[in-house]
């Protein structure tokens, strides 16, 4: 057995924000496809006003959210930076979430889904 101790559920959870943030406008995407028979069309179908609103106000949550938890977790690794360095297993989480940030400058503002959940 190794003699590390774990890594702690809040720091892989604050690497995860990034991809939350990406993939929930697809996931409310797709609830919304299943519930009109169709994909949701940005300036006409407003997701606040369909019957996935709940699901919409808790991705909208989320999104306000990551606006403090994507600093706080850069932060973190910034300040305890000897860590991510020492340990590959913080190192892998802090490339997880340097990949969400990049999938999220990327897909946000720059898709059709993103109009729509944005608008």
């Amino acid at each position: 057995m190794s003699d590390r101790e774990p890594v702690k559920w809040w720091f892989s959870a604050l690497c995860m924000t990034p991809w939350l943030v990406v993939a929930g406008p697809y996931m409310e995407a797709c609830v919304v496809r299943l519930v009109l028979s169709r994909w949701p069309r940005p300036r006409f179908d407003d997701p606040k006003n369909l019957a996935t609103a709940p699901f919409h106000s808790v991705l909208v949550l989320l999104l306000l959210l990551s606006v403090g938890g994507i600093p706080v977790m850069m932060f973190l690794a910034l300040w305890n930076w000897n860590k991510p360095l020492s340990d590959r297993r913080y190192a892998w989480r802090v490339g997880v979430f340097a990949a969400g940030l990049i999938a999220l400058w990327i897909f946000a503002g720059h898709d059709a889904v993103w109009d729509w959940f944005l608008d």
